[in-house]
C-alpha cells in the first residue's frame, strides 16, 4: 500500500475516536473541534482519492453526494471531485485518441482546446471545432483507468474490510460492491452514448431539455464525441436564478 493509502486508512480509523471532546470542554468547543477534525479529515480522504486517481476519485464523488448521511465538511470538501479532480496531460491525451481513433488530434479537428471544460475520475471534456465548423465536446478517459480499476477496487475492499473488522458499525462495504457493479459499464462510453439516444428518445416530448446528439464516427469505448451545449450544473442555483430558470417547476 502506497504511504498516502495508509495515511487514509489511519486518519479514518483515528476518526472513529473523537466521540468526546476533552474533560472539561464546553458543548459549543466540542462542536467547534468536532468540525474542525471533520474538515481535517475530509481534506485528507479527498488528498487520498486524488494521488491515487480512478475508482477512488469516483468512490469518493459518491461520498461527496451523501448530504442526507455524512458531515457537510465532507460533502462540501469532496464535491470538487465532480468536476475537478486531476488532469491527464495533453501529450496522454493525443496518445489515446491516437490508439483509438487511429489518427492525429490535428487531423480531426481544427481547434482543440487544451484546458479541459471540466476533469473527473474517469475522463475529462475538451471543447473542439470540427472540420465542417460544429463546435463538439469530447470525452477522452484517462488511460490508466482501464487495467487499473480492477486493482482500485481490490485495495478498497480490503481497506475496508480492516475498518469494518475495527469498528462493525462502519457500513460503507456497499461502496465496494457498487464499484465492482457499475465500474465496467462506465468505463465503456459507447454504453454512455447508446443511453443518452435512449433518454433522448424517452424524454423527447420535453422542449426544455437539450440532451446532445452523439457523433458515433468519433466515438470509441474511450471517446465520446457529442455535441457542445452549453449550460450549468444541474445544482448551480445560482446559474438558474441568472438565467430566470424556476427550480421549483
Amino acid at each position: 500500500l502506497s504511504f498516502v493509502r495508509v495515511r487514509g486508512l489511519r486518519e479514518l480509523i483515528s476518526r472513529q475516536f473523537i466521540c468526546s471532546g476533552p474533560k472539561g470542554t464546553s458543548l459549543q468547543e466540542y462542536y467547534q473541534l468536532n468540525q474542525l477534525v471533520h474538515r481535517r479529515s475530509a481534506e485528507r480522504l479527498r488528498d487520498l482519492c486524488c494521488a491515487n486517481r480512478g475508482t477512488f476519485i469516483k468512490v469518493g464523488q459518491h461520498l461527496g453526494a451523501l448530504e442526507y448521511l455524512l458531515p457537510e465538511e465532507y460533502t462540501s470538501t469532496l464535491k470538487i471531485l465532480h468536476s475537478r479532480a486531476p488532469q491527464s496531460s495533453m501529450e496522454e491525451i493525443r496518445q489515446v485518441i491516437r490508439e483509438d481513433l487511429g489518427k492525429e488530434l490535428s487531423d480531426l479537428f481544427i481547434q482543440f482546446e487544451e484546458k479541459p471544460q471540466g476533469a473527473a475520475s474517469l475522463a475529462q471534456v475538451h471543447k473542439a471545432v470540427l472540420p465542417d465548423g460544429r463546435t463538439v465536446a469530447v470525452k477522452v478517459q484517462h488511460p490508466k483507468v482501464q487495467r487499473q480499476s480492477s486493482k482500485d477496487i481490490v485495495v478498497m475492499e480490503f481497506l475496508l474490510q480492516v475498518v469494518h473488522r475495527l469498528f462493525p458499525d462502519f457500513a460503507f462495504m456497499w461502496l465496494v460492491e457498487e464499484a465492482k457493479k457499475n465500474m465496467p459499464l462506465e468505463l465503456d462510453f459507447l454504453n454512455e452514448g447508446r443511453n443518452a439516444e435512449k433518454i433522448a428518445d424517452m424524454l423527447k416530448q420535453f422542449k426544455f431539455l437539450k440532451i446532445p446528439k452523439i457523433h458515433w464516427d468519433l466515438s470509441t469505448k474511450r471517446i465520446l464525441t457529442m455535441e457542445f451545449a452549453e449550460g450549468g450544473q444541474v445544482n448551480d442555483r445560482e446559474y438558474m436564478r441568472k438565467h430566470g430558470i424556476n427550480v421549483n417547476e
